[in-house]
């Protein structure tokens, strides 16, 4: 039996990403001022009624078109677990933990195609809600440190999703 996902990433802390594209001259209108958000999409193995286990996969893209073509892309796949503090998963508390290979690539203001890969791992605790018999709702906080980031909480994100 398995677990389908389809969620939405919101960073927790966007300020890094801001101020990268604000130094490089990146012109962003409110229709993408929310460029660093994302989705989440993953399918999960169910192992018992407290613990799935499957591959969860995540990205966002940022793309302009001006003077100079702006893009940044991010994709990354984790192996995640995630363990469940109520009756089944479909209802209560999780945490979940994973890792995975991430890359990011980007060409900004018209500068040369940079990239970068990352070996990343992910920490969690959420909620799920059973919506009703077939669709379940669930948000959770995932902080994903990075050996690169200033801090642990640079790379926090939320998650909004819906289970099936």
């Amino acid at each position: 039996n398995y677990v389908t996902e389809l969620g939405l990433i919101f960073p927790a802390k966007t300020g890094v990403v801001k101020d990268y594209i604000n130094a490089s001259n990146v012109s962003v209108n409110p229709l993408t001022s929310g460029f660093s958000s994302g989705f989440q999409l993953g399918k999960h193995r169910i192992i018992n009624e407290k613990a799935t286990l499957g591959l969860v996969l995540g990205g966002n893209m940022f793309y302009g078109k001006g003077v100079a073509t702006n893009q940044v892309y991010q994709l990354g796949t984790y192996l995640t677990g995630r363990l469940y503090f109520g009756e089944t998963w479909r209802n209560g508390v999780f945490a979940e933990v994973g890792a995975g290979p991430e890359v990011a690539a980007a060409s900004l203001s018209g500068g040369d195609f940079q990239y970068q890969a990352n070996i990343a791992s992910r920490i969690g605790v959420g909620y799920n809600y059973q919506f009703n018999k077939d669709v379940t709702l669930g948000a959770s906080v995932v902080l994903a440190p990075s050996i690169m980031a200033d801090n642990y909480f640079d790379g926090a994100k939320v998650v909004v999703n819906m289970l099936w």
